[in-house]
């Protein structure tokens, strides 16, 4: 089966007014109006004016349904309904990670802002029951998300303390076996390691061989030791 992919054209039935809008190169605003010649008047902030911005592209809003070239004309078709980003892209960005609601799969795909202007890819809208749900699937993840972290920095803070009180108290080795067996990382500690080069060979002109090792001092070894890699090595804790 073969699948024609249309070019997409604009759709003046979509509002685009109002929408948040990606600035190339700058970031994000929010699209105000369109200049008589067809140009995005674009407000940075609620307290700016609206500036005159050729490229602005007017994003999609959580709810609608989308149908997106994922990788250019000739690319494969992403539909569903938008969810939004999987983060907020940073303003350098030139492409976002989209998510898309499609069935009960969420579907993430990276894509060039260019390809998401809303007068292209919004097909309509979904139920309410729907949009309803995905703003409380958000809504949970969001708070989930916060969650997490707040239970990773309170483990982190549990383990530098637990760490500190072990050191104060001079506890020995057990406590990192527990610690490690609970997922944590073991202390720190500094150690000796003696560490074993090959052989180094010095030429040196001497009468016998014990003058030959007399001969041999600080100066003439440094020489000898290569100055790009160093020689075969190992080491070993004292």
């Amino acid at each position: 089966m073969t699948m024609t992919i249309d070019r997409p054209v604009q759709d003046a039935s979509v509002q685009l007014l109002g929408r948040e809008c990606r600035i190339p190169g700058t970031g994000f605003g929010v699209l105000h109006a369109m200049s008589e010649q067809g140009v995005p008047l674009v407000q940075h902030n609620a307290a700016s004016e609206a500036v005159e911005c050729p490229g602005a592209v007017p994003l999609p809003v959580m709810g609608e349904l989308v149908r997106i070239l994922a990788a250019g004309e000739d690319g494969p078709v992403l539909c569903g309904c938008w969810m939004g980003y999987t983060a907020h892209p940073m303003a350098s960005q030139e492409t976002a990670t989209v998510r898309v609601l499609r069935g009960t799969a969420v579907i993430s795909r990276e894509v060039p802002y260019a390809a998401l202007h809303a007068g292209t890819v919004v097909t309509g809208v979904a139920s309410p029951e729907t949009k309803d749900a995905i703003a409380a699937a958000e809504c949970l993840a969001a708070n989930l998300r916060c969650q997490r972290r707040e239970h990773a920095d309170f483990l982190a803070r549990l383990a530098e303390d637990a760490r500190q009180y072990a050191d104060d108290n001079d506890l020995c080795g057990r406590f990192d076996d527990f610690m490690e067996e609970h997922g944590f990382d073991r202390r720190e500690q500094e150690y000796e390691v003696r560490i074993d080069f090959d052989p180094v060979y010095v030429t040196v002109l001497a009468a016998s061989q014990e003058g030959a090792q007399d001969a041999v001092d600080e100066a003439a070894v440094t020489e000898a030791l290569p100055s790009g890699p160093l020689p075969e090595w190992s080491g070993s804790v004292l």
